[in-house]
């Protein structure tokens, strides 16, 4: 205690399956140093492992997908629009990823342990460590960020879900997830030489323009922290823009197909708040490309 100058906080740890099965060895050592530290003669007010450890009965802090299977489960539901509320979403997640692991442990079914430890969940950190990649190239990130938020708030807690970022390790910096949401969706989706670069590739580059809007809806669903703005520029842009729209349908009609239909699904499920007059020419437009496609 000495060294760290401040009490020993209690973590709980989602792993990839990829993470679990490549670095195994990492997840012992983290599972051996939890007990251990449970174990210290210490007053609850500087050791929360230990103080939650009485409180809960066990130490389970290290969870995954069932041994063999990958993600959480949240992204698959999202995309396939099989849910209807948040808390479908947190059973989700719950079902997924309540296996947890550690030394002599490789899978043991966990779910309401770690429905159990999240009650007291505070915090929810998510980190990347490039800036070529941002949280909407891949929908594993708002699968498990996002998915682990509604879990921990349907379990009780009311935590903070915010954004590591390490591109630079020499200036480590910590946001809101709502702020790095805006970042990467402003920074690079609506950046208009990105859209014209993604332009060069046509099919390929209609393509990865639906991606990082299915992915921007992914966090708009699990985390409700999507501005109506930035979904009120992307209808504008993406959609409703003529020259842009019939770009679209001359390399990939199937891609604006699928964004306007998302664009659609994000007002009706309430994720964004768009006005009358936008959802009519959304879902005029709608229609239209339907039609053509058909």
């Amino acid at each position: 205690m000495d060294i760290l100058k401040r009490p020993r906080i209690d973590v709980v740890i989602e792993s990839s399956g990829i993470v679990r099965d490549n670095l195994f060895n990492i997840i012992e050592l983290i599972d051996m140093a939890i007990k251990k530290i449970s174990e210290l003669d210490e007053d609850d007010d500087i050791n929360f492992i230990a103080k939650h450890h009485k409180k809960y009965g066990h130490l389970d802090r290290i969870f995954s997908s069932k041994p063999g299977s990958y993600g959480s489960g949240v992204n698959n539901a999202i995309e396939s629009s099989k849910w209807e509320n948040e808390n479908d979403l947190a059973e989700v997640f719950t079902q997924w990823m309540g296996y947890s692991y550690g030394k002599n442990n490789f899978g043991r079914e966990s779910k309401k342990e770690l429905l159990s430890i999240s009650r007291d969940i505070e915090t929810i950190i998510h980190k990347r460590e490039i800036d070529e990649i941002d949280i909407n190239d891949d929908s594993c990130n708002y699968s498990y960020a996002g998915g682990f938020y509604l879990m921990a708030k349907k379990s009780g807690s009311k935590p903070s879900l915010m954004f590591e970022d390490t591109f630079n390790p020499s200036r480590p910096q910590v946001r809101t997830m709502k702020e790095e949401i805006e970042r990467t969706a402003i920074g690079k989706l609506l950046n208009e030489k990105w859209i014209a670069a993604q332009k060069n590739f046509g099919y390929r580059g209609a393509t990865e323009m639906l991606k990082k809007i299915e992915h921007l809806y992914g966090w708009g669903a699990t985390t409700k922290m999507v501005n109506d703005n930035i979904f009120n520029n992307i209808a504008e842009k993406f959609v409703l823009d003529k020259e842009m729209r019939e770009w679209f349908k001359k390399e990939n009609p199937w891609a604006l197909s699928e964004i306007a239909s998302r664009m659609i699904e994000a007002y009706k499920r309430d994720i964004w708040h768009a006005s009358e007059s936008m959802k009519e020419q959304l879902e005029e437009e709608y229609m239209e490309i339907e039609g053509e496609n058909e």
